[in-house]
């Protein structure tokens, strides 16, 4: 059987990470241009069918940003219910947090709920930043968060925790954090191994 793309939507964007909302509904978090991380909602169907335009649209972040001077990679994960958050990095290197509301529709609730910046780097860089953010679920309401902390040379890789409640309201502060490579941490993906063990790829 010969391998072929089933469909295509373009949007402009780029650095997307997409999560399920429904059956047949996805999230896609994306930096678009320089300065803005968006969110849409898309409809695929079983057979691999997708939605000729997006169902509904979201800019979260908008920067004061320039074609030197831009976002990293978002992180998008479920909370619980209609409640999803969004883990990245703007244009001033600061790793930031913030929670969204998407109903099963696809339909996005503006504004953002709640937001916490969990790295204040706040230096411009003429080139994307390494921050590339990825959270995962621990428990309950505790999420953790795997990061480099950049910019700055070593480029530390450092994993935190954060509590998010289902309503979507982030403390005000991390719970804890830990730096498990002092020089170099670059793109963690960091994932359940069982238990309280936990992997980290870098």
């Amino acid at each position: 059987m010969a391998l072929a793309v089933i469909d295509t939507l373009s949007f402009t964007g780029n650095r997307p990470s997409v999560v399920e909302v429904a059956t047949g509904i996805y999230a896609i978090a994306f930096t678009r241009g320089f300065s803005n991380e968006w969110l849409v909602t898309v409809s695929i169907d079983a057979s691999g069918n997708i939605g000729d335009t997006v169902i509904d649209s979201f800019n979260f972040y908008t920067g004061a940003g320039s074609s030197s001077h831009y976002c990293g990679k978002p992180s998008l994960i479920h909370i619980t219910g209609d409640i999803y958050a969004i883990a990245y990095e703007d244009v001033e290197r600061d790793g930031n947090l913030v929670t969204v509301e998407i109903d099963s529709a696809g339909n996005i609730t503006e504004p953002i709920i709640d937001s916490l910046e969990f790295l204040d780097a706040g230096i411009f860089q003429a080139f994307p930043g390494n921050l590339r953010p990825h959270i995962i679920h621990i428990s309950g309401d505790i999420y953790a968060i795997a990061y480099c902390d950049f910019p700055g040379d070593p480029q530390p890789g450092v994993v935190i925790t954060v509590d998010i409640d289902s309503a979507g309201n982030i403390e005000d502060a991390v719970v804890d954090s830990y730096t498990f490579d002092a020089d170099s941490g670059e793109d963690p993906c960091i994932m359940h191994i069982s238990g309280t063990t936990y992997a980290i790829a870098y």
